[in-house]
């Protein structure tokens, strides 16, 4: 059972989740906060900034039962980068992703309050994070990296 004050969100990557997630929340009287996944490297999960499906799922977010709250990149591929150059290019690319389909969002009129990135590997190599909200660390408090 959730508790007020949890911060717990969706992840989104597909139109059918988008339907399924304003589903429940009409059935339910519920509003669920969701982000939707961007995919800024290894196609493991999210959708593509230039993908047409990005604007289709926040617009049906944005528009349904669903509190749809902005986007999420996690630079999975990272994890395979062995020098720090590799690992900041890596964070340089989960930034330019989740920016660039900010861009396209709010050019549809699809306001994006989280702009969120972070893997273990990246969390201590951006250079550059503005227009970022938040950075998700992983579990990197627990582990030595580059």
């Amino acid at each position: 059972m959730l508790n007020r004050g949890q911060n717990i969100r969706v992840l989104a990557d597909t139109p059918e989740q988008a339907e399924q997630v304003n589903r429940f929340c009409e059935e339910n009287h519920c509003s669920v906060p969701v982000l939707l996944e961007v995919d800024c490297d290894g196609h493991r999960g999210g959708v593509r900034p230039k993908d047409p499906k990005l604007i289709e799922i926040a617009q049906a977010l944005h528009s349904g039962a669903a509190d749809f709250k902005g986007v999420l990149a996690h630079a999975g591929e990272s994890y395979h980068c062995l020098t720090t150059e590799t690992l900041r290019e890596a964070a340089a690319n989960e930034v330019r992703a989740v920016l660039e389909a900010v861009t396209r969002l709010q050019a549809a009129n699809i306001p994006c309050e989280i702009v969120s990135t972070g893997s273990t590997p990246t969390a201590h190599h951006y250079e550059n994070l503005q227009g970022v909200t938040e950075v998700r660390a992983g579990v990197y408090g627990f582990l030595t990296w580059l």
